[in-house]
């Protein structure tokens, strides 16, 4: 097919094989993430594919890479973009960066955004985390577990349920959302708004009923999303974290010492849920599977991280009753289903114990 950037030519090659990432380096071939393994760009997928010289990489990079980011990148030597090659290719996240012998980058396909939460094998209990007039939802999990899927998951589902305004700020802009029940506007710090904290403050101003956030990261960003659950808006927003208490201290660790009681409070009186997630391998080596744990607001929850004891938290996950549950058990299900197996459930549980007894509880009864 014809290329309107000469990029192109490697990312449908990573199209043709189904891929995830391009990988470029100079003086090596292109190559593409296939099912887990990095292998090169074959000549059948990519026409005169070879090894790519510094300056030939260069300009390949700086013809996906928006134009204010150009002066970036050469200073701080690295930075990130979305690149979208079009309706066939599709879109992709990409970091550019510098190695010893010269330009690099990594392509990543974003896929289009999940229809709704169903897609993703969410617990039922998270849609009950769509219809609330505000309040924080925390999405954490390690990196690439998909947290980004499943707050666009989230943003489809409310745009499908509800008639209002939709804001994402986001570096960059990952997921394209079309316009359902909800006008949606979307920002991409360094090219839209100068950094999260700006833009979730000026959401303050643009009337919206939902605002998604990335990644929060300083205690700057953590104010205004704070600030924005307590003045009417529904806050979605991802946080590094291996468990729904994990995602909690994370939050509380980004304030001193001196902050951290006001932010407990302020939090406790926020926070709707917390999400965490991983990305196990299926069973049948066709990808990877979701599971979750979910912690919901309720009068112990909200006490316990008032109080600061998180560790205690662990204990509400297991009141599966109103919709919580452990991680441990998330993967017990995907193991009694044939989804996964028990091998790699044990490898990404956080308590491996817990996941046995999850184990002999669904067996026994």
């Amino acid at each position: 097919m014809p290329h309107a950037n000469p990029i192109d030519v490697y990312l449908e090659a990573v199209v043709l094989s189904d891929g995830s990432d391009l990988h470029l380096v100079p003086g090596g071939l292109p190559r593409v993430r296939c099912n887990g393994r990095v292998v090169p760009v074959r000549r059948s997928e990519a026409d005169g594919v070879r090894e790519l010289t510094p300056d030939e990489l260069r300009v390949l990079i700086l013809g996906s890479m928006p134009r204010h980011l150009h002066a970036r990148w050469e200073a701080e030597r690295e930075v990130d973009y979305s690149y979208d090659a079009g309706e066939t290719l599709g879109r992709y996240r990409v970091n550019a960066y510098f190695e010893q012998r010269g330009p690099a980058a990594v392509f990543r396909r974003v896929p289009p955004p999940p229809s709704g939460m169903d897609e993703l094998g969410l617990p039922a209990s998270v849609k009950g985390l769509l219809d609330l007039p505000n309040g924080l939802v925390l999405v954490v999990g390690p990196t690439g577990a998909g947290k980004s899927t499943t707050m666009a998951a989230m943003i489809n589902e409310v745009n499908d349920r509800r008639a209002g305004v939709i804001l994402t700020v986001e570096d960059p802009v990952e997921f394209a959302f079309q316009e359902r029940g909800c006008v949606i506007s979307q920002r991409e710090v360094g090219s839209d708004a100068r950094s999260y904290a700006s833009a979730a403050r000026a959401g303050l101003r643009q009337d919206p009923d939902v605002i998604a956030l990335g990644e929060v990261r300083q205690a700057s960003v953590l104010r205004q999303v704070l600030a924005l659950s307590e003045t009417g808006h529904l806050v979605y927003t991802t946080a590094h974290a291996k468990s729904a208490p994990g995602g909690i201290a994370r939050l509380l660790g980004l304030v001193g010492p001196a902050r951290e009681e006001a932010t407990r409070r302020q939090l406790a009186g926020v926070i709707q849920g917390v999400i965490a997630q991983t990305l196990v391998p299926r069973a049948d080596g066709t990808g990877r599977i979701a599971a979750f744990e979910v912690l919901l607001r309720s009068s112990s929850t909200v006490n316990k991280i008032r109080d600061g004891n998180l560790p205690s938290l662990r204990s509400d996950l297991g009141d599966r009753a109103s919709g919580m549950v452990t991680l441990e058990r998330s993967l017990a299900e995907l193991v009694i289903r044939g989804e996964v197996r028990e091998e790699d459930a044990m490898a990404h549980a956080n308590e491996p114990d817990s996941l046995m007894a999850e184990l002999r509880s669904i067996i026994t009864g």
